[in-house]
């Protein structure tokens, strides 16, 4: 359980309790971590559950590359998913439990979302494809391009001909569709009967 007093203008964005740790310093242990508006807080577990150490890091102490804040999520088949999370003071390698793999990535997720510039954090999202975001336009291309092969499927083709284009005989096909002239090869749009 968290037990850190949070300040009066400070909400939790994302918090994940059980997790075990391992910082650059030497650090480790099991406990809890969560963001809030302001700071990354993890907590180290002592007897009975108590909180026995804190680190905290002010947001603007996780390092940042290109806009991007360096908080990793590693899935290597066969282990535990693990976040690395890189501050001005040291490294921290999260590790949560295989039940946790969505908490893990959700957690990457919401800190990239609270630090990031929407442009910065719509280019991150595209790329990881943690949680990608339903595009309602490509939903309606799709469907629409379905429909319109369904439509086709079913509908009577009519035979008809054209003229060729290049040589002037005749084009045999369906109307609607390309035809292919059998003496030049030319291909055209059958328009007539």
């Amino acid at each position: 359980m968290i037990d850190v007093k949070l300040d009066f203008d400070e909400s939790i964005i994302i918090k994940n309790e059980g997790i075990r740790f391992e910082t650059s310093a030497g650090k480790k242990g099991k406990g809890d971590i969560f963001v809030s508006n302001k700071r990354l807080v993890l907590t180290r577990e002592g007897m009975f559950g108590k909180t026995k150490e804190t680190y905290s890091f002010p947001l603007s102490e996780i390092k940042k590359f290109n806009g991007r804040p360096q908080i990793k999520y590693n899935d290597n088949p066969g282990q535990n998913p693990t976040i690395d999370i890189y501050t001005t003071r040291m490294q921290i390698e999260v590790i949560f439990e295989q039940s946790q793999k969505k908490d893990a990535k959700m957690f990457v997720y919401q800190v990239h979302r609270n630090m990031c510039s929407e442009e910065e954090f719509a280019k991150w999202d595209a790329e990881t494809r943690y949680f990608p975001t339903i595009n309602p336009i490509q939903i309606a291309e799709k469907i629409g391009g379905t429909i319109g092969t369904v439509i086709d499927a079913i509908k009577p083709q009519i035979p008809g001909t054209s003229n060729c284009s290049k040589c002037g005989s005749v084009v045999h096909g369906i109307i609607g569709k390309s035809g292919r002239c059998e003496f030049c090869g030319n291909e055209q749009l059958i328009t007539g009967q």
